[in-house]
């Protein structure tokens, strides 16, 4: 006769283990379920699926960022973290996408864009291949070239600025009038025609420079995040401020010059430390689409993510950029802050390699940003003290 043996102890708690984990696993499927549904399967135009739009600005100037935000909801409820795109277009044109983010928990969302033209918004919920869910309500928001008034830069950015920790103050600053005010997460500061919002990790780092009455002065734009090298740069009366986490010098404040030429060398300094992963494979000549020498294809890099455009002209050859160079800059006599110094390296009495000037000494020697430049083995980013021994020529663009 066989006799029954009961299971081991151990036998027992290992099968209620997995028992427990196998009811758990199940709830949690039919709690992501419906969402997962939704996205996977859902029509083109979801029924139960709808997101909203609303922008705190009705018209934009130049130097104005919008801020954009809304909500998704699925039958009446926050699906949680789905991707949400905003398309963009000039009126009756077509709609292209400027940005993708995800909401909330709650289904919220929010997204910073600049764009100074005229244009139509809307929001997109979306599967995560990009394929349509459901969309929002077309918004316009119409340029404008009026002069824009602190006090309405504040009534549409006050309240995501917190509250305010002083009232409208006016102040002096680099020969011009500046009215500002501050908030736990912003100052809002009119500078003549523009009304500027500062704000996130570059309110940080203006602030701790002594914000509109330190050594930068007021803002002449709201940060623009749009520019070529994924980073975020603003301009203030004597000075600039760019943060890029992806680059060797993630926030670089630079005071003392014009905006234009503070951007630059902000935007420069920014590489510097860069080194080439193999001769000529760096990044700007992925940019550019060239295995060519890369000096000037760092300087038209940096004059676009600084927002100066085609300052420094960008062209696949070296020969191509000083031609045009020298088809309209001008040629000055000696060196000066904010000129292109091109350098005859070889002795063969034309260009070879192309500098930046941020400084020039009474001793005769230049200070400039240069890529391309080192070992062969090992070349990048410096900004260095030169003498002007090989100098060719300098250009004011």
């Amino acid at each position: 006769m066989t006799v029954p043996v009961a299971p081991r102890a151990s036998a027992r708690r290992a099968a209620g283990s997995g028992a427990r984990r196998w009811a758990s696993a199940t709830a949690a499927l039919a709690l992501v379920a419906p969402l997962l549904a939704l996205i996977a399967a859902a029509p083109a135009s979801a029924s139960g699926a709808a997101v909203s739009l609303r922008i705190n600005q009705g018209d934009v100037r130049g130097s104005e960022m919008l801020l954009v935000q809304g909500r998704a909801l699925v039958d009446g409820k926050a699906p949680g973290r789905v991707r949400i795109a905003l398309v963009a277009r000039k009126p009756g044109g077509r709609f292209t996408r400027v940005r993708v983010t995800r909401t909330g928990p709650a289904g919220r969302y929010s997204i910073q864009h600049r764009r100074a033209a005229t244009t139509q918004y809307r929001a997109r919920l979306e599967r995560p291949n990009g394929s349509l869910i459901a969309s929002s309500r077309i918004v316009t928001v119409e340029r404008r070239t009026a002069a824009r008034r602190l006090e309405e830069r504040r009534a549409a950015w006050g309240k995501a600025l917190g509250a305010a920790r002083s009232n409208v103050r006016t102040v002096n600053r680099f020969r011009s009038r500046v009215r500002f005010v501050e908030h736990a997460r912003g100052i809002i500061a009119q500078v003549g025609a523009n009304s500027s919002v500062v704000q996130g990790a570059i309110l940080q780092a203006y602030r701790r420079n002594g914000a509109v009455t330190g050594r930068l002065g007021a803002p002449v734009g709201d940060q623009h995040c749009q520019l070529t090298g994924n980073g975020c740069l603003q301009r203030f009366q004597r000075g600039a401020i760019y943060r890029n986490p992806q680059a060797p010098r993630p926030l670089v404040v630079v005071s003392g010059h014009p905006p234009a030429r503070a951007a630059y060398i902000a935007v420069g300094r920014s590489q510097i430390g860069y080194v080439e992963p193999a001769y000529r494979k760096s990044k700007f000549n992925a940019w550019m689409g060239s295995n060519r020498a890369w000096c000037g294809f760092f300087q038209s890099w940096v004059s676009r993510a600084s927002g100066n455009g085609d300052w420094f002209p960008a062209a696949k050859h070296f020969d191509t950029q000083v031609a045009r160079v020298y088809a309209r800059g001008t040629k000055l006599r000696g060196p000066r802050v904010g000129a292109i110094v091109f350098f005859d390296n070889h002795g063969y009495g034309r260009p070879s390699h192309v500098g930046y000037i941020t400084a020039v000494h009474a001793n005769g020697t230049i200070t400039t940003l240069e890529g391309n430049t080192g070992p062969r083995h090992a070349r990048g980013i410096v900004e260095s003290v030169r003498s002007t021994y090989n100098v060719h020529s300098y250009w004011m663009p």
